[in-house]
Formats: structure tokens, C-alpha cells, sequence
């Protein structure tokens, strides 16, 4: 089964740490993220301490999980180190809307101010850990998934910990549950680069004979930009026509280019070569 990818919400800032890390570099990462407005729209099944409590294990998570997975062994010598980090306004928005459930993107993490959240260590439902989890991988790329796997909407309104084979203490999560998966596993390696593999993980698009093809891309980011019916011999014009007009031109091998010509000036001869 092919592995998909939210190419909208890949964190370029990730993917180049990942790719500086499988060519032998220690690496320093880190991604923000602020709350908006959070305590006025609180539920009262949670407060803000155990709120920002599960938020923080779920960041935990990731954090764990990848620093795991892109560290040296005996063909990757760099290491990672990603952070996540709380900020007044920058980076990833957390805040309460009126999404379905709870959603998220590269800009904000959005969850439903009309559920009952509650604090994951108490085991009820609802658990703030269990969504973030969710919500946080949603931001870094990663699909929404039908599978047993923290990237299901379904295991989002479950118990992570207890999905996840793991124990708290005294309230807190200290171990990493997301490596239990191996789905999810395979889809990082996909996303952002395997470890045994040290070329460069470009996404752009990797059609050659689209207007923006990208020669260095090895991941296709499906923003191909296809021009319909181009000027394929650019060899020969007729003045006439060709005057006051700008043509998309097919370039064997190098994608499209523009030839431009408003303010040319021929002379009266029927055709003109480039």
C-alpha cells in the first residue's frame, strides 16, 4: 500500500534538520507554538494545568519519537535534536473553534470547544493527550489514517497511554509510545528521508514537462503546473502572429520557458529565426 503524505503540511524546517542529520550532522530544531485565548473557552471538565499538561506530553511524543529515529548508528553518524517549544505568538496556534472534533495544519491546531475534554492521566474520554497526539502529527504532514494508529480520528478520542502500552508517573508520561507503531514509522521514513539513505529529500514537482518542474525534486508535491497545447519549435515565428505575445515554450529536458515579444521590432520579411 502506497504511503501517503499531507504535502501541505510537511515542516520544511524539520525536513531540512532531517536531511542535514542523514549526511552525518548533528542537527538543532526547533518548532513553536503558542495558545490562543485557551483559558477563556476551557471546558470545566479540565483545568488549565492538566490542559497544558497533556499538550506538552503530546509534544513530548513527537519529540521523542523522532529524536529516537534520526539518531547515529552505523551508517548515519548525525544526531537530532527537535524541540518544541511554547511561545507569546509565534508558531503553531492552539486554540478552540467549532471543528468537528479537533484538527491541524502547519499554522494552527484547532480543537471543538463544545466536547468535554479531560486530563488523559484521569482515563476518561475525551483526553486532551490523545487528540493533540493526533493534531501535532496532522501539522508535521502526516494523514489522517483508517488503521490502529495515533493518526486515526478514532484512536484520537481513546486513551493513548493505554493504546500506547504505557504507564504514567505521578500524572506525566516520561516514555515514548508513538515507536510502537511501526505504520507510523514507515510513514516518517517516507516523509522526511530513511536513515540509511543520505540524499536530500526535495518535494516540488517532478514532471518534466510541467511550467515548474523542478530538477532537484524527488518527491512530488502534486503542484505541477501543465500547460495545454505549447509552442513546441520555437525555431521559427510568424511575425504577424508572434508580435505583442508572450508563448509558453517546451525546452527538451529543462521544462517550460517564456519568449517574449511585445516591443519587438522585425522587418517585413514573412517568418524570423530565434
Amino acid at each position: 500500500m502506497a504511503i501517503r503524505v499531507d504535502i501541505n503540511n510537511v515542516n520544511t524546517s524539520l525536513l531540512d534538520a532531517i536531511n542535514n542529520v542523514r549526511k552525518g550532522n548533528d542537527t538543532d530544531v526547533t518548532i513553536k507554538y503558542y495558545y490562543s485565548n485557551i483559558e477563556n473557552n476551557l471546558p470545566s471538565t479540565i483545568s488549565m494545568i492538566n490542559f497544558k499538561a497533556d499538550v506538552e506530553m503530546a509534544f513530548l511524543q513527537w519529540k521523542l519519537f523522532f529524536n529516537n529515529l534520526y539518531t547515529s548508528n552505523r551508517v548515519m553518524l548525525g544526531n537530532l535534536n527537535l524541540n518544541f517549544e511554547e511561545s507569546s505568538s509565534e508558531g503553531i496556534k492552539i486554540e478552540f473553534s467549532s471543528v468537528k472534533y479537533i484538527s491541524g495544519s502547519k499554522d494552527f491546531i484547532k480543537l471543538n470547544s463544545n466536547v468535554k475534554w479531560t486530563f488523559s492521566a484521569l482515563l476518561k474520554v475525551n483526553p486532551v493527550l490523545s487528540a493533540m497526539v493526533y493534531a501535532i502529527g496532522r501539522s508535521i504532514g502526516f494523514p489522517t489514517t483508517n488503521t490502529n494508529s495515533p493518526m486515526s480520528l478514532k484512536n484520537a478520542k481513546l486513551n493513548f497511554a493505554s493504546l500506547s502500552s504505557l504507564n504514567y508517573k505521578e500524572g506525566y508520561l516520561h516514555n515514548n509510545g508513538l515507536k510502537n507503531y511501526k505504520s507510523l514509522i514507515k510513514s516518517v521514513l517516507y516523509i522526511y528521508g530513511h536513515i540509511n539513505n543520505t540524499n536530500d529529500i526535495v518535494y516540488g514537482c517532478t514532471d518534466s514537462k510541467a511550467e515548474n518542474y523542478n530538477k532537484k525534486a524527488n518527491r512530488s508535491d502534486r503542484s505541477c503546473n501543465i500547460i495545454k497545447n505549447p509552442v513546441k519549435d520555437a525555431s521559427i515565428f510568424k511575425p504577424a502572429h508572434a508580435l505583442n505575445k508572450s508563448y509558453k515554450v517546451l525546452m527538451s529536458g529543462q521544462g517550460y520557458g517564456t519568449l517574449d515579444f511585445k516591443g519587438l521590432n522585425v522587418d517585413k520579411e514573412n517568418t524570423f529565426n530565434l
